[in-house]
């Protein structure tokens, strides 16, 4: 049998390909899609400085909620990889504070962490 020749055996293939296109589409669009990004924070409040990992909804402007003193003190964290200095990111910054260089970037979760700071 030809299903070019039999329209109920061509018309039963394309049910089972619309259930099988339509069952994909709804099961798409159940899967929530990630609304938080990961990021390492510092809050200063604190002596030695605070750094924690948090999970932040990506519409919120730090400062955000630090989870030891209750304030919202907790910025971004970037690292200088020329002098290992650890700091916030209160505004757009381009060089670090200290040795004024431009090789500043976000800290990450598996970047060393030197001596002087506390991790959460």
């Amino acid at each position: 049998m030809n299903w070019k020749y039999n329209p109920i055996i061509g018309l039963i293939l394309l049910i089972i390909i619309a259930v099988i296109v339509g069952y994909h589409y709804l099961l798409s669009k159940k899967t929530p899609q990630n609304r938080f990004y990961s990021v390492m924070l510092i809050c200063e409040n604190h002596d030695p400085p605070l750094i924690f990992h948090a999970d932040i909804p990506k519409n919120n402007q730090s400062p955000f909620q630090c989870p030891e003193c209750g304030k919202k003190s907790a910025y971004p964290a970037l690292k200088c990889y020329y002098c290992s200095k650890i700091f916030p990111m209160v505004e757009e910054v381009l060089y670090c504070p200290d040795c004024k260089s431009a090789n500043v970037k976000p800290l990450e979760e598996n970047d060393s962490i030197p001596f002087g700071y506390t991790v959460r």
